[in-house]
């Protein structure tokens, strides 16, 4: 444990202080004591709790990501509903970085939607697929009980495969569009385990496409664990 100090101890000049340089790094986790006593025999002692603390975190989530269209009159037009139900979505989150401003790092967020509506000579399908790279911020609002996360970033959203199944057998050709898209997101994380926790969060992206495209916003809940 010597090797821990960086200098050694310092009495004032009445020797009434002492000033003690260490680097928590150093030291194993545990209580210690450092009790220190000037020429005259005075002495006095002040315990140190050292916890350990991860260098870095490995989140990862998967849920349901239900969403509604804000920003798009076709899927609406065409689907009649503005809400994607049938919505799931995962997340991975890398935090390489701990301060006492909060944490730093990145994530990755796969989305997945299933669009289908059934008409008296028709049937029109599909899918929305979504996912962006994102700088995340966290910071603990209860240690190890309730986290606090915002991210945003930039990918892409997908259009895929919307197609018209008529009765009569024919189909009209699928269409597939793909947008360059960004989003934004506030969560938090309520650990209901050491390691294990429910998210709820809200996000929108947006299409960065003013002519067409679509935004979403979703609400979800997922479960997570904590490596």
């Amino acid at each position: 444990m010597l090797n821990a100090f960086i200098a050694k101890p310092e009495l004032n000049a009445s020797g009434t202080k002492a000033e003690i340089k260490y680097a928590p790094n150093k030291l194993v986790p545990g209580k210690y004591q450092f009790t220190v006593e000037n020429p005259g025999g005075l002495s006095a002692f002040q315990e140190l709790l050292i916890r350990y603390q991860k260098p870095m975190d490995l989140d990862i989530s998967v849920g349901y990501h239900p969403a509604f269209i804000t920003r798009d009159s076709t899927i609406p037009d065409y689907f009649e509903t503005s809400m994607l139900t049938m919505g799931f979505g995962a997340k991975l989150t890398w935090i390489p970085f701990k301060t006492r401003s909060g944490f730093y790092g990145i994530s990755i967020n796969p989305r997945f939607y299933q669009l289908k509506a059934e008409f008296d000579t028709y049937t029109l399908s599909t899918n929305i697929l979504t996912s962006q790279i994102n700088i995340v911020y966290q910071y603990p609002l209860i240690k190890n009980r309730l986290n606090f996360e915002f991210h945003a970033g930039a990918g892409v959203l997908h259009i895929q495969d919307m197609q018209f199944e008529f009765e009569s057998g024919s189909n009209v050709e699928s269409i597939a569009t793909t947008y360059y898209a960004a989003d934004a997101a506030l969560a938090f994380h309520v650990y209901v385990h050491k390691h294990t926790y429910i998210e709820l969060q809200a996000e929108y992206t947006a299409s960065m496409d003013n002519s067409s495209a679509i935004d979403l916003v979703s609400p979800s809940i997922s479960i997570g664990h904590q490596f």
